[in-house]
């Protein structure tokens, strides 16, 4: 390591920069407005809450807080009361309301899908409800408007609904991700879906002649071979923190980059972890110089997925899971005690010399409880009349009236 940390360092004085790419990929870099802007720094404070939150049990993982902030985003235009506020507390948008989240994520996700021509950067949504059940005019249209989703209703107790969900799914992220849907249980009501994908070209691309086998060392010690890229002059931006440095390499027109944040002979990925916060992260990026370096970094594969219940009511939402205790009156016309069942994130990433792809979808699954409900009391307190049955044959064996128990033999 203190070899690749010098090789670094001295890489950065290389003087001459790589030729530029043709200026015809211009990007919309309009002003963001005052919601857009609070919306983004709370989503990125949400991204590095959730990042700490699931790394605890994890080796090599990957997400997109993005994706999940908006599947609960369309979610929460189902809640109320405490879990509204629990939902917005956890993905940090406690000061905003569900009408700025919803306004603010449309015009981010427009935002983000025009930014790059060259780069392939999609956001879909979509609603799936069972067919027994009536949408709300109010939610199906903030869902249509602002987060330009489908709304539909499926025979959920058909065999082929899970492969009409899993079909969009797969579309949407470029079959990169499939088969996420294997049942649908007879309680669940309504999916709600977000899927993200990406494909970038990098500015400068690696020399794929160059990539070889080569060590990564290991926290603890241990070293393995595994795909090294290089290229011999790249321009990027560096920061130089206590614990780690940070490289943005950049995509296509230099908008979309790919930050690495690279521990320090000393330090490991929990000590950088534990300096993530909104704040910290906009100064750095602020204070990143121009460099021109020569670059390694592995050429690799990943998929992860995980259901999210435990890490996102750990962080504020715990009621939205909670049966008797969630309200969500916002769904359907029909009156019904709903909670979330399950928020399922599934993600991928290819990294090779090339660029990078990457895709994600969360799933929120939201389901019906049956609440134990007490008895209505029933006082037997006047006249009645009574019979003694045969219930399979529907025989009256007796059959009598009691006026006046007083008067009964004793």
């Amino acid at each position: 390591m203190k070899n690749y940390t010098l090789l670094f360092l001295l890489s950065l004085l290389f003087a001459c920069s790589p030729a530029e790419p043709e200026p015809d990929n211009t990007p919309n870099l309009r002003t963001l407005s005052a919601t857009e802007s609070s919306l983004v720094n709370s989503s990125n404070e949400f991204a590095f809450k959730l990042f700490s939150q699931t790394q605890s049990n994890e080796s090599n993982y990957f997400l997109s807080p993005l994706s999940i902030g908006i599947a609960l985003g369309m979610t929460l235009n189902g809640a109320e009361a405490e879990t509204k506020q629990g939902i917005l507390n956890t993905i940090q948008f406690g000061n905003l309301t569900d009408a700025e989240v919803n306004k603010g994520y449309a015009d981010l996700m427009s935002l983000l899908t025009g930014m790059d021509r060259k780069v392939n950067m999609s956001l879909a949504n979509s609603v799936w409800y069972r067919n027994t059940l009536s949408v709300k005019p109010a939610f199906k249209s903030i869902i249509e408007s602002n987060y330009k989703g489908t709304v539909q209703s499926l025979d959920f107790t058909s065999p082929a609904a899970k492969n009409t969900i899993n079909d969009w799914i797969e579309d949407k992220t470029n079959s990169k991700i499939k088969d996420v849907i294997q049942e649908i249980d007879p309680d669940l009501v309504m999916f709600l879906i977000n899927a993200i994908y990406f494909k970038g070209d990098w500015t400068y691309q690696f020399d794929k002649s160059k990539t070889k086998d080569d060590n990564f060392y290991l926290e603890g010690g241990a070293v393995v071979a595994t795909p090294m890229m290089q290229v011999a002059k790249t321009a990027v931006t560096t920061y130089m923190h206590e614990k780690f440095n940070l490289i943005n390499i950049p995509f296509g027109n230099k908008q979309f980059e790919f930050t690495v944040l690279l521990p320090n002979n000393q330090f490991n990925t929990n000590d950088v972890v534990s300096e993530l916060q909104t704040t910290s992260f906009n100064e750095w990026i602020g204070q990143a110089q121009d460099a021109t370096i020569e670059l390694r970094m592995p050429k690799f594969t990943m998929r992860w997925s995980k259901i999210l219940n435990d890490d996102l009511s750990a962080m504020g939402m715990e009621q939205a899971f909670t049966p008797g205790t969630a309200e969500f009156p916002n769904f359907f016309e029909n009156p019904m005690n709903l909670n979330i069942g399950f928020v399922d994130h599934h993600a991928f990433l290819e990294v090779n010399e090339t660029g990078a792809e990457a895709a994600a979808v969360t799933v929120v699954g939201v389901v019906t409880t049956s609440i134990p409900v007490q008895p209505p009391v029933i006082s037997i307190n006047k006249p009645f009349i009574f019979l003694i049955r045969e219930k399979h044959s529907g025989t009256i064996l007796f059959m009598g009236q009691l006026k006046d128990p007083s008067i009964l033999v004793k």
